[in-house]
């Protein structure tokens, strides 16, 4: 952190010194207009093309033979708001399919170029429309709808895939992260979206923790199908239900920012853990079949996953001033 003394100048101004390496860096020089916002505690300096620039910020991608390092690049990529992404190689030919899927996958960005030596993509979102609690309760009905199609599942033997909605989930994921960190590479646009910094930081723990339990309900339903005994389906069943209601509080919980609820739930995750392996020693004991019993241990390996994200989603709200 560099200081700087107050200069008094005038009666109603006063000057500081700008570091000379800022202003070499941004192309300055005696005259030159700057940019100042107020944002909470903070002055933000900027220069005037700093727009100009944003809008010309562009990745370059070079593949390996890794298929999926591309798709990771391409994600970064957009995460890290860059607008172009350009992607080149010898043979490009090969990751045609996962480049389109990749792009289909992502909000508001589309391919532009796909030739078999370069890859242009644009990114059209515009980041000011886009509202955190918004997302936030986008991806709460998703995982409203994915519980009870669980439930549904396992109850009736239905063949439901949740691979959908969990790509929706994902979509409105990397969305937010996005705006996030565009946030927090100017902090100036915190005051413009009328968000206070701390509010990021509490809405990114949501974030996280809602798209895990989405992610293990996509992989539990896909283990579900493997159960045969109903006897096995009717104590797991009992052991959902009481995880889908710590859910259903903790998510009620986080639009009321009810700390006294959310402390509640924290009180049962002990309750909820220990079913989860009464449920696992149990049902070891009547089954004789191997392969059953890895896929119980992984059903209840999820049903933990699922508790645990309940309660950080709780730990969250208890914490927020």
């Amino acid at each position: 952190m560099i200081q700087r003394k107050l200069i008094s100048f005038g009666k109603n101004s006063y000057v500081v010194s700008l570091p000379k390496n800022w202003i070499t860096r941004n192309g300055l020089a005696k005259g030159d207009e700057i940019n100042i916002d107020e944002t909470f505690d903070m002055l933000v300096l900027s220069t005037k093309n700093d727009l100009s620039l944003e809008e010309s910020k562009i990745k370059k991608i070079t593949p390996n033979n890794n298929p999926k390092c591309i798709v990771r690049k391409i994600i970064n990529a957009y995460i890290n708001n860059y607008h172009i992404i350009e992607i080149r190689g010898d043979n490009l030919i090969s990751d045609f399919d996962n480049v389109r899927n990749c792009v289909q996958d992502l909000l508001a960005l589309e391919i532009m170029e796909l030739g078999p030596k370069k890859i242009l993509i644009k990114d059209f979102l515009n980041t000011s429309d886009i509202s955190l609690d918004n997302i936030l309760k986008r991806i709460d009905m998703i995982i409203r709808a994915m519980f009870d199609e669980t439930k549904e599942a396992i109850e009736d033997g239905l063949e439901v895939s949740l691979d959908s909605r969990d790509k929706d989930i994902n979509r409105m994921f990397y969305v937010a992260n996005k705006l996030i960190n565009k946030v927090l590479e100017k902090p100036k646009l915190a005051k413009d979206l009328k968000i206070p910094i701390k509010d990021i930081i509490f809405k990114w723990r949501i974030l996280v923790s809602f798209e895990i339990i989405g992610d293990q309900l996509k992989r539990l339903i896909r283990l579900f199908k493997e159960l045969e005994n109903p006897t096995v389906k009717k104590n797991i069943i009992k052991v959902f239900l009481s995880i889908h209601e710590e859910y259903n509080k903790v998510v009620k919980s986080l639009y009321k920012l009810d700390k006294d609820l959310a402390s509640e739930i924290i009180d049962n995750k002990k309750d909820v853990l220990e079913a989860c392996d009464g449920l696992l020693n149990l049902l070891l004991k009547d089954c004789n079949n191997p392969l059953h019993v890895v896929n119980i241990s992984f059903i209840v390996e999820k049903l933990k996953r699922l508790e645990n994200n309940i309660c950080n989603i709780s730990k969250a709200i208890i914490a927020i001033d």
